[in-house]
């Protein structure tokens, strides 16, 4: 197992998508405001990571693609860096 922070990739399998609405009080007024969640659920050979990822992220990909998946684990969450020719590594 690789450090955390350090890129991992791996071939993949999504298995899942979730979409969950929840209400977010970011808004100071404290007033709930509707807000997407989007998770994208991977198979690999060690077993399955999850990912929050953008709605542009979550509807360009589809339950049951294949390809190399390249991601970051942190100590709370895993950072999603690329899924095969989909999703690609964001670079400025």
């Amino acid at each position: 197992m690789k450090a955390k922070g350090e890129k991992i990739s791996t071939n993949a399998k999504l298995i899942k998508k979730n979409q969950q609405t929840f209400e977010d009080l970011a808004s100071g007024k404290g007033i709930p405001i509707p807000k997407e969640l989007y998770e994208l659920v991977f198979e690999t050979k060690d077993g399955t990571i999850s990912f929050t990822v953008s709605e542009y992220e979550y509807h360009v990909v589809n339950e049951k693609d294949e390809a190399q998946l390249t991601y970051i684990p942190h100590k709370h969450y895993n950072e999603l860096i690329s899924f095969g020719d989909k999703i690609k590594e964001f670079t400025m």
